[in-house]
């Protein structure tokens, strides 16, 4: 059994008594308060940390990957240095801009193409 704080112990009293926060609010405007004791970080089982762990790496690799797609598909000068994140979305933001103006039989295939992922 985990030993809870007192902080614990009020959430956990006031979310099961039904008073409270909010409780003259309507029901979807009411702060929801939750019945479950938070377990520290170095108290969980070592499976369900290395799960989530190698769920947020999948996360990220899978961002990563799309940010290196959207760079092979936006001109910019000096290909040898990666750009950043925020770089890569605001040359995009301009190659898209560029592409309504110029051409943009273009830009529905660029779109169509970025989109599919």
């Amino acid at each position: 059994m985990l030993k809870m704080t007192p902080c614990i112990q009020q959430t956990y009293q006031e979310g099961s008594s039904g008073s409270g926060i909010g409780t003259n609010l309507p029901s979807n405007k009411r702060k929801r308060i939750s019945k479950t004791i938070y377990v520290p970080h170095r108290n969980k089982p070592a499976n369900i940390v290395s799960r989530r762990n190698a769920r947020e790496r999948r996360r990220v690799q899978a961002v990563n990957n799309a940010f290196k797609t959207l760079r092979s598909y936006i001109p910019y000068e000096n290909r040898n240095k990666r750009l950043s994140k925020v770089k890569t979305l605001q040359k995009a933001i301009d190659y898209i801009h560029h592409l309504q103006v110029q051409k943009p039989e273009s830009l529905t295939f660029f779109l169509k193409y970025v989109t599919s992922f």
